[in-house]
């Protein structure tokens, strides 16, 4: 009768691991196609400045950036700037394995001349030097990472790395300090919470850089608001302090009740964080 017990209860932990897995493996999934998406849309917006316009767009040379520049000087200042923040949110998306805060990505408080320098820059390598990965490559290797729990990502912390979960069932789950890349957490803004997903860490100042989400309204009937959340269409990117993210864990899923083309997160601990977060704001 024991070993008959030790079986079932086997069983049942190997059921909620496989189901544990395959969660993780959705919301990877999601973000990668949240991103794909991102990236699409901005290559469709340059593709229009190019018919508008009349160059090469999105730009893949230094001659599309020189003849793409020379076709815009007769706009102002702030359109040339906003013609050219598109193809560097473009360029951010597909260089993505460099550091965040490259000089090259910057987008603000530069002239249009400094902008068009830095594209320039980023397209001095030449392109037959350049390796193509496709959508297809990129599912590959997250099923394998979200498969084998002995690969972990390593930080560039000095102190080791430990395992952490994007998401989890416990409502009270405490947020190890500094959260991992792409970790979701509740950040504490002056007149709102919001969900965010973690872009790097700064080791120098103590900070995290993140997406902020947003929160949608839905038909679902346990939609009470902040329950479901999507990455923005326009990037919306913030720095954030320790004091400013709360101490609690978001338990993260993906939400498949909810049909939209771009990816759906519940908040599943949501009364929880609105009762850990009322302190701040009422």
């Amino acid at each position: 009768m024991k070993d008959k017990e030790l079986k079932c209860q086997k069983k049942q932990i190997d059921k909620i691991e496989a189901e544990w897995s395959k969660a993780q493996k959705d919301i990877i999934k999601a973000r990668i196609l949240a991103r794909e998406q991102s990236k699409n849309k901005l290559i469709a917006q340059c593709a229009e400045n190019e018919r508008k316009h009349n160059y090469h767009g999105p730009v893949t040379s230094q001659d599309d950036v020189n003849l793409m520049f020379a076709k815009i000087q007769k706009f102002s200042e702030q359109d040339k700037l906003s013609l050219m923040r598109k193809e560097m949110k473009e360029k951010k998306l597909i260089f993505s394995e460099l550091p965040n805060d490259f000089v090259l990505f910057k987008q603000y408080n530069i002239s249009s001349t400094k902008m068009y320098q830095n594209l320039l820059e980023l397209h001095a390598v030449d392109s037959a030097n350049q390796e193509t990965i496709t959508v297809e490559d990129i599912y590959g290797g997250t099923n394998v990472l979200a498969s084998n729990p002995t690969l972990e990502r390593t930080q560039s912390s000095k102190k080791s790395a430990k395992p952490r979960s994007m998401g989890t069932e416990e409502p009270f789950a405490d947020l190890e300090w500094p959260p991992s890349e792409e970790e979701f957490f509740i950040a504490l803004l002056e007149n709102e919470w919001s969900v965010c997903s973690v872009i790097s860490y700064d080791e120098n100042s103590n900070t995290i850089k993140a997406h902020l989400l947003q929160a949608i309204i839905t038909r679902a009937k346990d939609d009470t608001g902040k329950t479901y959340w999507i990455y923005n269409e326009e990037e919306n990117v913030d720095t954030f302090e320790e004091k400013h993210v709360l101490a609690m864990r978001p338990s993260i899923n993906l939400a498949k009740n909810i049909k939209r083309r771009d990816p759906v997160f519940a908040l599943m601990n949501r009364e929880v964080i609105e009762g850990m977060t009322s302190q701040f704001y009422n």
